[in-house]
């Protein structure tokens, strides 16, 4: 539709339409075809571009609110895993202390001792990539997750709202 009123200006086609608006089915069968065709036409173009206007500032809300939801899902989980981070960092402390100045086969016995004990290694390993995750202030994985659902609908919204 917008390829047709292209060659309007911005005023007259808000005129046009606030025209349209104004008018009643009786007066719009009065007025000469050609006319009547330009103002419903304008009244569309209009009614469109608001109604992509409004879509927007809900994509928009819904993009703030689930970044919220993501950011508070970030903190939460940085309050659910202190615990953990704490004891990776005394593990961490003990290997350190255990090691001592120079390292013997003894020590690293000991070391490997102490990691069998906490979990293994790669349980350890799994609870360190955790922690380093949830103490970025990356939230952007935890906003995916929550927009998994509504995925294919937000990507058809953006289609629709043309956004480049």
């Amino acid at each position: 539709m917008a390829d047709y009123l292209k060659d309007i200006s911005q005023i007259k086609l808000k005129h046009f339409s606030g025209e349209a608006k104004s008018l009643d089915a009786s007066d719009m069968r009065d007025i000469l075809e050609a006319k009547r065709y330009t103002l419903i036409a304008c009244l569309i173009n209009d009614m469109q571009r608001q109604a992509k206007d409004h879509l927007a500032i809900m994509f928009l809300k819904h993009m703030r609110k689930t970044e919220g939801k993501a950011k508070q899902r970030l903190s939460d989980l940085r309050e659910e895993n202190k615990d953990k981070t704490r004891t990776l960092l005394t593990l961490l402390g003990d290997i350190v202390v255990t090691i001592g100045k120079k390292i013997t086969p003894k020590r690293i016995r000991a070391v490997r001792k102490k990691l069998s004990e906490s979990g293994g290694r790669e349980a350890i390993l799994s609870d360190c990539e955790q922690a380093i995750a949830y103490h970025t202030d990356n939230h952007l994985p935890l906003v995916w997750r929550s927009l998994r659902g509504s995925r294919q609908v937000l990507f058809s919204l953006l289609r629709t709202l043309n956004i480049q």
